[in-house]
């Protein structure tokens, strides 16, 4: 696994988690694409660029009085592909629900910025997504 790749997947999520948008989106390629579209959440939906990613983040963000996204688990899938396995944890803005979740996210990285991260509601979604059926998803 590209030691570079998990590095900059681990700056990214702990930028969202310290709430620091610019940096987050600093490490986003020109042609960022976030595909949202598995997402049971109200931002369902695939995002473009830069500016769409900070759009998508701020208002993921404004939703949650308290918010942490723990990382779990990184699998190497290739050369350019992260998998990462995450607890989310938050507490509603407004509502005060708390929320506890898990998910996975598969990062594409290009030329060291994240290119492309999908969304699956879990471990096994994501592994039988990119072929890896026989891979265990405890």
């Amino acid at each position: 696994m590209s030691q570079e790749n998990v590095e900059l997947v681990m700056g990214t999520i702990d930028s969202i988690n310290r709430r620091d948008l610019d940096q987050a989106v600093e490490a986003a390629h020109n042609d960022f694409e976030a595909d949202w579209s598995n997402s049971i959440a109200p931002h369902s939906g695939v995002y473009r660029g830069r500016e769409q990613a900070r759009r998508l983040i701020e208002a993921f963000l404004e939703a949650w009085d308290e918010f942490h996204w723990d990382l779990q688990e990184v699998v190497e899938v290739d050369e350019a592909r992260v998998l990462v396995v995450n607890r989310v944890r938050g507490r509603g803005r407004g509502s005060g629900v708390n929320v506890d979740a898990t998910g996975a996210q598969l990062w594409t990285i290009v030329g060291g910025k994240v290119r492309r991260v999908k969304l699956y509601q879990s471990k096994a979604d994501a592994f039988e997504a990119i072929g890896l059926r026989g891979a265990s998803t405890d």
